[in-house]
């Protein structure tokens, strides 16, 4: 069964972790675009709504080539995915994050985090967090995972 409820020892609002989507507007070549505004899949979109009502402390984006993103970081169009990557490139990719999050201030063992992503962007991640819910778990596809979000966004 999936653990759809937020912890209750964040005093502060969790750290939300949001992954990219494949689809994305495609600005200018050369043209740079905050990370929030890029991706623009119903997945995303409303993966970000419910972030916000969560009334998160931080809310990250997990990008396949960038890594953790804060949403305004301006990124140029990518074509990248986890999912084809391997086994060894995913683990560097999460290694990657989690020194992110830290130099961000963020102490990964007391800090709430909800990871909005399916598992291969979460898998080598938890791990090293102490504290974290996944909301899609147990979520069997998009499908499932959207009626999730929307019955949170209603």
């Amino acid at each position: 069964m999936a653990n759809k409820e937020l912890p209750k020892y964040c005093a502060s609002g969790p750290v939300v972790l949001i992954s990219c989507s494949s689809r994305k507007i495609k600005p200018k070549p050369g043209q740079t675009i905050e990370a929030k505004d890029l991706y623009c899949s119903s997945l995303f979109n409303k993966a970000w709504e419910y972030a916000k009502r969560l009334k998160p402390s931080r809310i990250f984006i997990l990008s396949a080539k960038y890594g953790l993103l804060e949403p305004t970081d301006k990124i140029a169009h990518y074509d990248k995915s986890l999912v084809k990557a391997g086994v060894a490139e995913r683990k560097q990719w999460a290694c990657a994050v989690i020194a992110s999050i830290k130099q961000k201030g963020i102490n990964i063992d007391e800090t709430d985090f909800v990871i909005l992503a399916g598992k291969v962007y979460y898998q080598y991640i938890i791990p090293h967090l102490s504290h974290k819910t996944l909301p899609y778990e147990g979520c069997k596809g998009i499908g499932e995972i959207l009626r999730f979000l929307n019955s949170k966004i209603k």
